[in-house]
């Protein structure tokens, strides 16, 4: 590579944040700012405390993917096993489709990384009586 390639590289890098807001991590927002995160946490104290089913629902993509097992570990280190689903995208669409609502019988569905589009799914598991916390990076 030559010198001024590699300083164009360079240069290209550096600016790769340069409008990002969070590019520290003292400069994330509080967990408390996300909308109704109080009301999700103690949902998922509840279901933890009765024993609930929890299914983590993913996306095929690497943060869907990285997201999954990040909150798969999580419950996995108090003791609380969980199911998890990472849809195929050629069976099950994209995210909390209606065919993955299908598979879930009971408890709390968790999204990570979709969740924000999928209302007529949402209805699907509310007439189940199956609550919805829904996390995407896009609604911030």
């Amino acid at each position: 590579m030559t010198t001024q390639n590699r300083i164009k590289l360079e240069n290209i890098l550096k600016d790769r944040f340069k409008n990002d807001k969070h590019t520290t991590i003292s400069s994330l927002p509080q967990p408390d700012s996300f909308k109704d995160m109080n009301k999700a946490t103690k949902r998922v104290i509840e279901a933890i405390n009765k024993d609930e089913t929890i299914t983590i629902v993913g996306d095929y993509d690497v943060d869907g993917v990285v997201s999954t097992t990040i909150m798969v570990e999580f419950f996995n280190k108090i003791g609380k096993r969980v199911k998890w689903i990472v849809p195929n995208r050629f069976k099950h669409g994209y995210g909390l489709s209606q065919k993955i609502a299908q598979k879930i019988d009971d408890g709390l569905v968790i999204t990570v990384d979709n969740g924000i589009t999928a209302y007529e799914t949402a209805l699907i598991l509310k007439k189940k009586n199956i609550d919805l916390i829904i996390t995407e990076g896009f609604c911030s």
